[in-house]
């Protein structure tokens, strides 16, 4: 064990007085996200993926009981490069190393206790596969020790949803159903409804069964009034709202998709949650385009492109210069066009999101061709 601390701390040195303090004041600890925005993004979750593990570590090492660490979810500027780096993975595979030997010694709190907050910021991180490890190690280790709500969770959340991201539709719905199972049994209505909000999710996009997506989507409804805290009910229907906007978007009713995308952005926007609300402009520019309204789909793109480098929403920066960049090659204006998915492109390869990158690819191939025949 020590050797292994002085190998991780000869690469990862410079983060140890963060990650001893995150061990040893985990709950009350707090950071300075303003004095580290300039770091940028992904430099930043690296930062605290390092530290995390450090502390944990180090811990370890000291008494061989993992001490609870709170997680930092720091906001920056998006950094000149996106790119995951040959650190940050060994430093995700540590982790789940760490997770898997906890896993097999039994114990099953610590298992639960460091693996659960690692969720975000490995979804955030694009780690996804190392997502699903840990996620199904802590519904399976929260199964033993009877921890209902992390279970449903890790089942929904961590293994469910993040199979469907890896275009992986059939399994997803598997280990959902499982939770959802789970959470109306233990009355959480806020995770059944995920769960079913989740199903709808998949059924729409990655399987094309419309129908079925709408029903997912009302009963996510039913199950959502059912919620007792208003936040949480108002925050839940607004989710479910949006995906029935993107629904009614794929089946061509666009005037009921932008009726349902307004109600879902009110919601987010009387909640004060502009992580949520900013999602909206992506997808009211794609119902705009689809309208042939262009000058109002642009001005949605450009909008939601510069909140979402605000709130340093990588996948919204995303969506939204792939919009410009269908705008741009609408108008033949295939360098800028070709500028702006690029830059989509290096985010999808980045988040692993398969779909969006076979459209942006699809498009660059068409713009590169279009703009040599210009040149010719």
């Amino acid at each position: 064990m020590k050797q292994i601390v002085f190998n991780i701390l000869k690469v990862f040195g410079p983060t140890f007085g963060f990650g001893l303090a995150a061990a040893e004041f985990g709950d009350t600890f707090g950071i300075d996200t303003e004095f580290l925005k300039s770091y940028g993004w992904w430099s930043l979750y690296f930062f605290v993926l390092t530290s995390l593990l450090l502390g944990v570590i180090f811990a370890f090492y000291k008494d061989h009981k993992v001490k609870s660490v709170q997680l930092a979810l720091l906001q920056s500027s998006l950094g000149d490069s996106i790119l995951i780096s040959e650190r940050e993975e060994k430093l995700s595979k540590e982790i789940v190393n760490i997770i898997n030997n906890n896993f097999a010694k039994g114990e099953y709190s610590e298992v639960v206790r460091f693996g659960a907050p690692m969720s975000r910021p490995l979804l955030l991180s694009g780690m996804l596969e190392d997502r699903i490890i840990i996620g199904n190690k802590v519904a399976n280790a929260s199964g033993k020790i009877g921890q209902k709500g992390d279970r449903i969770r890790a089942l929904i959340d961590d293994v469910g949803w993040t199979n469907a991201l890896l275009n992986k539709p059939k399994e997803a719905i598997e280990f959902i159903n499982q939770g959802i199972i789970l959470a109306k049994a233990d009355g959480d209505s806020y995770m059944a409804a995920k769960g079913t909000r989740h199903k709808g999710g998949i059924n729409q996009r990655y399987l094309g069964l419309f129908d079925e997506a709408e029903v997912n989507y009302k009963e996510a409804l039913d199950l959502a009034e059912q919620i007792e805290v208003i936040s949480k009910k108002d925050e839940m229907k607004g989710g479910i709202l949006y995906g029935m906007a993107g629904l009614y978007l794929l089946k061509n009713e666009l005037e009921k998709a932008l009726t349902v995308s307004k109600e879902s952005q009110r919601i987010f926007e009387r909640l004060k949650d502009p992580e949520r609300e900013v999602k909206a402009y992506s997808q009211k520019g794609r119902i705009f385009l689809l309208m042939g309204k262009v000058n109002e789909a642009e001005e949605e793109f450009n909008t939601g492109y510069r909140k979402a480098k605000i709130l340093s929403r990588i996948d919204e920066i995303g969506y939204n210069l792939k919009g410009l960049g269908l705008i741009a090659f609408k108008r033949d204006l295939y360098d800028t066009a070709i500028q702006n998915l690029l830059e989509a492109e290096e985010i999808f390869i980045t988040l692993k999101l398969k779909k969006d990158l076979e459209e942006v690819q699809e498009l660059l191939a068409v713009c590169k061709i279009k703009l040599n025949k210009n040149h010719e």
